[in-house]
């Protein structure tokens, strides 16, 4: 399958239009992650919601329960792939986590507390 797509990623960009740029490897690399994405929010949402089409009053707590932890588990996921796919996500966490450090370190330093 994925000898399939990349002969079709490969024939987009080889037949570009006369008015239409090449589709660039960035683009078709934020694609395939918004598909993640969507794919991971149907496999971790669809059985909840099909459980509770067919029976809104279920009385089987541990099926619900263990459907809401998927569910929730879709936004932990949805974090790794990010992390995984985006060279620029990755790189605004470690800004943002060196930022948060050295603020932490200035406060610590001002109330002399060992970190």
């Amino acid at each position: 399958m994925s000898d399939y797509i990349a002969a079709v990623v490969n024939d987009i960009n080889s037949t570009s239009s006369s008015g239409c740029d090449q589709i660039s490897s960035r683009e078709i690399q934020l694609t395939w992650t918004i598909l993640l994405v969507c794919l991971c929010y149907l496999v971790c949402v669809s059985p909840m919601v099909i459980c509770y089409m067919i029976d809104s009053h279920t009385e089987h707590g541990g099926l619900l329960l263990g459907l809401n932890c998927l569910y929730w588990l879709q936004y932990s996921l949805n974090f790794f792939i990010y992390a995984f796919r985006s060279e620029q996500f990755r790189k605004a966490y470690l800004d943002l986590f060196a930022t948060a450090w050295k603020a932490a370190k200035q406060v610590n330093e001002r109330q002399k507390l060992p970190i």
